[in-house]
Parts: C-alpha cells; structure tokens; sequence
C-alpha cells in the first residue's frame, strides 16, 4: 500500500477480531463504537466506513462527543452532513427553546442545499459509457490482502527488449527462424467490473483497468499461440498496448500486466467479474505503470523474461493460448485508465500486439503431453455408490468444487491379450521325430496341457523379404537377341538359375511427400498427421519392399545474355536494364533449379539399310557391355541446322525501319466513371501481365482493353491540379561512386511552359522516383526512396522551406526491414495513398491513410489479398482544370 493510502474508520472491525478491517464493505465488518459489535449495512459502509468519509458518520460524530476533553475542540473545515441521528446539543425535555428551533431550522436548509447540488452525482454517478449500473457484489471475508507496489519504480525490467517498432516494422527472423505478430480476437479482448455478477464486457472498445466510484475495473486479453512451431524456441516476446481514454485518470496508483494458469484458457469466453478476479497469477511482466506513463495514443511495451519465455514455450506444447490480466488501483479516489482493444466503434484501430521471435523448429515436433488417467471402478452395489456420492459431496463442501478436467488428458484401456508366438516348423524329419516324442513325455508325466484361453493371439512373424527387380523390357529386337544370348551362355556356364525363394517381391516405387512451401503449409501438415494419428492410431508400417522415387527436378532453361556486337549495343542495352529496374524494381533471382541449355546436333539420318543395321548392332553392344545409356538431361536442345541462305534476297536486304517515338498519353481521356477507381497489373490471368481496375475497396475487379487509360493515369499523376507544373525523376546532381548504391536519381519539378526544371528531393544513398502529386493539397508530392536501404513510400512538402534558405520537409510513410513498398498514388481527396509491397511474400496492393507531415501511414491494409502478383497502383483522378 502507498503511504498516502485512506483509511477506515478507526472503530470499523472484524467480528473476531475489532483492531482488523478489510478495504472494501463485506459483512464481515462491526462497528466498536459502544465497544459493542453492531452490524453495519454495506451501503452505510461504503458512504462513510470505507476510505475516508467516515469522519462525516453520526456514529462517529456522537463516539468522538463521549470521549470529547474539557479543552474545546478546534473548528471543523468541513461542514458535518447528518444523516441517522441529529446531533445537536441536548435541551430538557418538555422546555421550549426558540434557539432549537433555529437550529433544527438552519439544518434542514443545509440538507436541502446539499441534496439538491450533490443529489444527482451521489446517486446517478457517471460510469463509462460500456457500464450499465448494477448492485455491489458480496464478498466472503478474507484477511488476506494484495499488497501493491510502493512505486512504480519498485520494479525495474532486467531483460533486454526487443527492436520491435510499432506498427510496421517487421525484424529480421533468427536463423532458420520466424517472426511472429499475434493480435487477440474480438471475442478475446475487453473487460469486468466488480459490480457484476454475470458476464463480461469482451468485444467492446475499451480495455479498462482501475477504480471508479468504488468498482474496480480488471482489462483481460487473451493470444492464440497455435501458429507457433511446436518445439520451437522463444527467443524474446513483447507486448504493446495502446493508451484510448484517459478522462477518468486521477494521480497516483500503479497498473500491472499479469500472466493467469492456463486452467481459464478453455473458460475465456465466459469468464466473470469473480472467475477473472480469482484467477491464479503466475507471473507480472515488467514494467510496472505509473499514471505518468499513460496516455492517449501511447505505447506501452510490456518485456517477457527469460523465465516467461520459457513459460510461453510450456504454453506452445499445451494447447497454445496466453491468458493476460491487467490490474489497476483497487481502492482509493477514482482512477481509471482505458487501453485500445482495436474493436468497436470508439477504437482507433490500435489492436494490443504480441511479438514473438521463435528460433528453428526441430525437424520432429515433441508429441502432445498428455495426463493418462484410469477409469474409476465401477461400484460393486447400491450401498457403495450412494457412499461414493457422499464422499464427493464432503469434498465439494469442505475444499470446492474438483479442478477442471484438462483438455489433454486420456483414459489407459488395458491390454487383455496374451500374445504367443507360434512353434517353428522342424526343419527335417529327425527334429520332427524329436518334438513329437517330447510331447508325447510331457503328456504323460505332467498331464495334457492347459486349454488355450479366449484372448490368446498368435503373433505373425515378420518375413524376411528379398527385394528382386524385374528385368527391363527390351528396346528393340537387338537388345532382346543379345539378351537371350547372353543368358543362354550363362546357362552352359554356370547352370539354371536359383530357384526365386517364396519369400520374394518386387518393389514398390513411391514418391516423398513434397516439403511444403511455407510455414503455414508445414503447421497444416503437422496437424493433419496428429489428427490422424489420434483418430485412426499409428500409421500401417512401410512395407520392405517400398523404394522412394527420386524426383525428377523441373529444370528453369535459361539463355544466356549474347554479347553485344559493339559499345553502342551495350550502352543502350545498359541503360534499358536500369531503367527497367528503377520502373519495376530489381529483377528476380535465379531459381535454385536453373540450367543453360547444352546445345547437340541430331544424329544423322542412316543414308541404307546397312548403316542402320550397324548403328543397331554398335548401340547393341554398348548396351551390353555398359548398360543402359543414361538419360538426356532437360537442358539439351538440338540444333537446328542453318538453312541455305537465298542469295538474292542476301543481296537484296529489307531496310531497317527507323524506331519511332512513343506519343505521350493524353490525361484527359479518363472518362467520369473511372474517378475515383485504383488501376493496377497483375499476372493473374498467367502469361503476359495485362492491365486492370478496381474500386477503392478493392472490390469489383475488371480487366481493361488495353493500355490507354493506365498510362494517361500515370501522366495524370506526375501533374499539379492545373497541369502547368510535372514531377519528373532526373539524373542526380551529386552521382554516386559507391557500385552497390549505383545510379542515385532524384526528384524534380518542371514547368511545362519553358522546361525549366528545379530539385526537390533525394540523395546520394540510392535512387528516388515515382513521384506522385496530391491534387487536393499540391503542396504535397509522394514518392518511393531507396534512402534508408530499400524502397520506402515518402512525402515532400514543397511549402515547408517558403522564404527560408532550408531543405524541404520529407517524412516516411512506411518502414520495413526486408519488405519494400513502391509505386504510391494519392486518392482524389489526397486522404490514402495506395501503393504495392511484397510483405506478404508476393506483390500485392496496399493503402494507408495520410494524417500529415511528420506522421507515419496509418491503417494500413492489403486491398488485393489474392495469390496472385498486382503491382504499380494509380488512382484515377479528374484531367487537369485550367488556372
């Protein structure tokens, strides 16, 4: 407790025990101030008896006048509101006094007054706007009390947190490792207050943790961990919450993340004020919050340690959910602080984030723990029953009520069955005649034997097989000649072949289950082998003669560059690649699959007969003497010869026409109803990507007839409202000499008037462009930057330096590791800007709203969602208006 924590009324105690009271009203409480125990209403205690007010009670006004001194007490500061019993100064019965009269007089005003300015606040008081008022909650007494932190400094975090930053930044996985972001569900997240003894507040807005008019306030939330790889390491773990409401704070008191047992993880949904409250805690996470740390919109990071994380991994192997309880002030002045649960119509979309860094996986997942329990006896009679019945009521009286059965736990069947194994057959005639004789003894000298039991079964042995390949069928007439040949001789030489033993046969190609493609696939597998395996048993063991197929890998045939005929051919093949990559990106790697083709000529065609016959007999011999010939690789092709060439049409060559230039596409040809419309391109169609549109929400995909539209929109964007004025990307002022940063193209503005063109933004450590103009706002031009180390989505804002000697302002939108972000374009009231990432593994089309310079992207969300790739995103916007 706090040195400057209220107290109760000092005549306020126990009913055993008069020098003890609790902090919150019970009816455990006896008022001593006769030296009598009197019972005292939970209402009444909670107005005067707890916390303070108890100075301003009737009963402790009239103790204190008992044991009142001769010297006259000091005036009260605050005026003493009579509620049972008045307390003014006793008068002779039967006399009248005109000064009672007043007194009685200028009290009732006073009651009056009082009522009617606090009458409302004291019995209508505000709650939070989820709360519906309800009646407090009787308590069965206790004398054990939560002791909270002296400071919110008691406790400093020892572990060493993680480099998360919120929200966009994703980490580099440890090696052979993931990353992963866990968000609670709806159903998950939320709230309980004391004054209510049923259900709970999950789903709302608010995560609320705290005191207000004496209910106490728990926030709850709760992660599924199923998606973590069984086994896996947890390398670290961070949780953030996010500040919503701070309109009910009051000074002081500390706020607590704590860890519940996991035997309320399969209850969540239906947890209560008392079920949450009386949950066992097995961990706080660091640190402790004091009120300074709240705040509207402010991230409070919570580090799990060494010990949590290993915590965390037990949880994994369970059945993979974290059960959390955050824990305000519990008594005092109202103090009450809301989190953002990222649900609801008062959220701000802020959810609460569980980053965890898992390390590699082991190749073979730790089987499922699983409590064997053995079923209980079936009572032999009536009487044992009815005994067994009143045991378990005594228990459930005296100790509660039995400990929930775990989800894990399964019923030992016994084995009934005696396995035997069957007599070997004698191997000759004498070892026969020898077990016949043996059992002929043992009949006569210890008696026939014992009959065999119902459940005795035979047990099979495993036959050792011999694995025989079939032999080839022959190609072609030669190859079966040779053949026949060859095993006749063999014959002449070495005799008839063995006899195949009856315990032969042929084997059984089979292909391995392909690896899967990513970590969800791998889960997925994983799962469906344990439900498997727990709905059918073990798996029917591979037979022996069952062989694994070596797949056959599909080769990528890739050409080589040829070498450019001359310096011109390679300056301009130079500067197509780097345009490409500027426009596009870099390009894919190589696959790990890929080849270059082996060229070789075809075999000539046999001119006779003869030759053919003596092509069959080499390719014969060769067969016998090395075997088979091996297989073509993928990557051969054959040549094709060179045609003759037509000398008149050599001499007589058809010129070369001269390339002509690509007129610039029109913006004004965008008809009204494609405004507001996002177009793309995707390969969703597979083949060569083409050009398509969809609605600002990603609904409605349509594919259009060509590229006409797409390019005007591009122009479109690169223009001012009034189209006097075209962002342009341009060859740097300063180039860059580092070989890895290679071309460092900036941004630039031109007056299409005269070409006069003028810096804006960029620099030496990589390329910017894609410059793309707010046509609601023109001071704001966005653009993707290679300035922090790979593509990023930035805004300029070409009024920020007006009148002074300073670069311009730029902020950055988005901030990923590996992920780049490109290609941004404003929507026509400059709110969103849309652009593509391959965050999720592929390009895809995403938009983030913009809430001004020197604020990150917000809300950011996936618009495509599909498997396919959709790239380059420009938003339809109306032809430029003239000044």
């Amino acid at each position: 407790m706090t040195l400057d924590a209220p107290r109760n009324c000092p005549f306020l105690g126990l009913q055993d025990d008069p020098y003890t009271s609790l902090l919150y009203a019970d009816e455990a409480h006896r008022c001593y101030t006769d030296s009598r125990a009197v019972e005292v209403e939970l209402e009444h205690q909670e107005r005067f008896c707890i916390s303070g007010p108890f100075e301003r009670c009737p009963r402790y006004v009239r103790a204190m006048r008992s044991r009142v001194s001769i010297t006259p007490p000091m005036p009260r500061r605050e005026p003493i509101v009579q509620d049972e019993e008045p307390t003014a100064v006793e008068e002779p019965p039967g006399e009248f006094s005109a000064w009672r009269v007043m007194l009685w007089a200028l009290a009732g005003l006073v009651v009056v007054f009082f009522g009617l300015r606090y009458g409302v606040i004291v019995f209508t008081p505000p709650q939070p706007n989820e709360v519906t008022p309800h009646t407090i909650v009787t308590r069965s007494p206790t004398a054990t009390l939560t002791v909270t932190p002296t400071s919110p400094l008691a406790a400093v975090a020892t572990a060493t947190p993680l480099a998360f930053v919120r929200p966009t930044a994703t980490p580099t996985p440890p090696p052979g490792g993931n990353n992963f972001v866990l968000f609670p569900a709806a159903e998950s997240v939320g709230w309980v207050v004391s004054r209510e003894e049923r259900g709970n507040h999950f789903g709302d807005s608010h995560i609320y943790s705290g005191i207000y008019n004496g209910a106490i306030y728990h926030g709850a939330l709760q992660f599924d961990l199923s998606v973590i790889p069984r086994g896996a390491p947890i390398l670290g773990a961070t949780l953030q919450l996010v500040g919503l409401n701070r309109d009910r704070l009051g000074d002081g008191g500390t706020w607590e993340v704590r860890i519940l047992t996991d035997t309320v993880d399969y209850e969540w949904s239906t947890m209560t004020y008392q079920s949450l409250h009386n949950a066992v805690v097995l961990q706080s996470l660091l640190p402790v919050l004091g009120a300074d740390d709240l705040g509207v919109r402010k991230v409070n990071e919570f580090v799990f340690s060494d010990e949590q994380l290993r915590l965390l991994e037990r949880r994994v192997l369970k059945e993979g959910r974290l059960s959390l309880r955050i824990d305000g002030p519990m008594t005092g002045a109202n103090n009450l602080f809301s989190w953002d649960s990222g649900y609801g119509p008062e959220s701000k979309g802020n959810r609460p984030v569980l980053f965890l860094s898992v390390g590699e996986p082991p190749e073979t997942p730790p089987p499922r723990e699983y409590v064997v329990v053995t079923n209980t006896p079936t009572p032999e009679n009536v009487l044992t029953a009815a005994a067994i019945i009143a045991r378990l009521t005594a228990n459930a009286t005296s100790t509660g009520t039995a400990t929930p059965t775990p989800r894990n736990w399964v019923t030992a069947t016994p084995a009934n069955w005696i396995v035997v194994t069957s007599t070997p057959e004698p191997a000759n005639s004498a070892t026969a005649a020898y077990m016949s004789a043996l059992a002929t003894a043992n009949a006569l000298t210890t008696g026939t034997p014992t009959p065999t039991p119902y459940n005795m079964v035979t047990a099979t042995p495993t036959p050792t097989w011999v694995i025989i390949t079939s032999v080839p069928t022959p190609e072609n007439v030669f190859t079966a000649q040779a053949r026949a040949i060859a095993t006749a001789t063999a014959v002449q030489r070495y005799g008839t072949p063995t006899p195949l033993p009856p315990n032969w046969v042929t084997p059984i190609v089979v292909t391995n289950t392909p690896l899967p493609q990513n970590q969800a696939t791998k889960i997925a597998i994983i799962a469906m082998a344990t439900a498997n395996y727990l709905a059918y048993g073990e798996p029917t063991p591979t037979p022996p003669n069952v062989w694994t197929a070596t797949p056959t890998p599909t080769w990528v045939i890739i050409t080589s560059v040829p070498t450019p005929g001359n310096p011109a051919t390679a300056q301009a093949r130079a500067i197509a690649t780097a345009t490409a990559a500027f426009l596009y990106g870099t390009p894919t790697p190589l696959p790990p699959n890929w080849v270059t083709p082996i060229v070789v000529t075809a075999t000539p065609v046999p001119e006779n007969a003869a030759t053919a016959q003596a092509i069959a007999a080499l390719a014969t011999a060769n067969v016998l003497l090395f075997g088979p010939p091996t297989p073509t690789p993928p990557n051969v092709w054959t040549a094709t010869p060179t045609p003759l060439l037509d000398l008149y049409a050599a001499s007589n060559p058809t010129p070369t026409p001269e390339p002509t230039a690509t007129p610039t596409p029109d913006p004004n040809i965008i008809p009204p109803d494609m405004i507001g419309r996002i177009g793309f391109i995707s390969d969703r169609e597979g083949g060569q990507p083409w050009y398509y549109v969809m609605d600002a929400d990603g609904s409605n995909v349509q594919r259009l007839s060509g590229p006409e539209l797409y390019n005007a929109a591009l122009v479109r964007d690169t223009l001012d409202p009034t189209g006097q004025y075209q962002a342009i990307v341009t060859l740097p002022r300063n180039p860059s000499v580092d070989p890895e940063v290679g071309k460092n193209y900036e941004i630039s503005l031109m007056r299409l008037s005269d070409g006069y063109t003028w810096y804006i933004a960029g620099g030496e450590r990589g390329a910017d462009y894609a410059p793309a103009y707010c046509q609601a706002d023109p001071r704001y031009i966005a653009y993707t930057s290679q300035q922090s180390g790979n593509d990023e989505i930035f805004v300029v804002d070409l009024l920020s330096s007006y009148g002074r000697d300073v670069p311009l302002q730029t902020t950055r939108l988005t901030q990923n590791d590996w992920a780049w972000d490109k290609h941004p374009s404003w929507s026509p009231d400059c709110r969103q800007i849309v652009f593509y990432s391959n965050r999720d593994g592929r390009n895809q089309i995403y938009v983030m709203d913009f809430l001004g310079m020197g604020y990150k992207g917000a809300n950011e969300r996936n618009l495509s969602n599909n498997p396919y790739n959709d790239w380059d995103p420009v938003w339809f916007k109306p032809p430029p208006v003239a000044p």
